[in-house]
């Protein structure tokens, strides 16, 4: 995509004398509460495709979702609320206020060497700002996302539901890929629920035949089995919005 398009595309929402600094390929690794949730290698870590539009003013984030980017909600960032931005090697870290801190991996080498570029000539120059310092944007008009509302008010696009997420992570986790849209991960989830909960039932069954050597194997698979929906319904709960596009949309 070239600049010229995001030109087009954002020009309604960019201010006078806003433009377009440099369009970066990045890679966002999930960092605090859901490494926690992910067992610090317990479970392999989120990896998620992201296209950066750097402005004069702001970081526009555009997440990729199966492969294709404007299927979920944008993300806006303003420099204003920035504590500090530095590249070590090839991860851009950013640190926002309250503490907040953001790592992405840069793709191309060209890219870092500009984004130092725009630390000298623009990051350093910008007051703060007590701004939210991360603001959802809806894809297709740019309008704003109130917080906990899983439509625009503006052109009323509908993005998948949080709370549907949530149950469906406690009951049968592949519902939760099912709804996302991830068939092929669906199928292994249910498969994996099927031979767990068979597992269960047989080791059950020989405890209660009198055979005290399957009672351990039983409640390692017990643990496992709600501890398995525990880290689904968490890693939903912590997801403030789950603004990926309804397919109707």
């Amino acid at each position: 995509m070239e600049t010229k398009y995001f030109y087009e595309y954002f020009r309604k929402i960019l201010k006078d004398n806003e433009e377009i600094f440099l369009i970066a390929k990045a890679k966002k690794y999930s960092e605090g509460k859901m490494k926690i949730i992910y067992g610090y290698g317990l479970f392999p870590l989120e990896i998620n495709d992201i296209l950066l539009i750097f402005t004069t003013e702001r970081i526009f984030f555009i997440p990729f979702y199966k492969g294709k980017a404007f299927k979920t909600a944008l993300i806006q960032r303003y420099y204003s609320n920035l504590v500090d931005m530095k590249i070590e090697g090839n991860k851009l870290k950013m640190v926002y206020q309250k503490g907040k801190e953001e790592v992405l991996k840069i793709i191309l080498k060209e890219d870092i060497l500009k984004i130092k570029n725009l630390f000298s000539n623009i990051f350093c120059k910008i007051n703060k700002s007590s701004d939210k310092y991360k603001v959802f944007l809806c894809p297709k008009c740019l309008n704003q996302l109130r917080q906990d509302e899983y439509f625009c008010q503006n052109c009323g696009v509908t993005f998948k539901s949080k709370k549907k997420l949530l149950l469906s992570g406690l009951i049968f986790p592949c519902w939760t890929e099912l709804y996302l849209g991830f068939f092929k991960k669906a199928i292994f989830l249910a498969l994996y629920d099927i031979l767990l909960l068979f597992l269960i039932i047989f080791s059950l069954s020989e405890t209660l035949k009198g055979k005290p050597q399957y009672s351990l194997g039983l409640i390692i698979l017990i643990i496992f089995f709600v501890m398995y929906r525990i880290f689904y319904f968490l890693k939903s709960l912590f997801f403030r919005k789950i603004l990926i596009l309804d397919e109707k949309s």
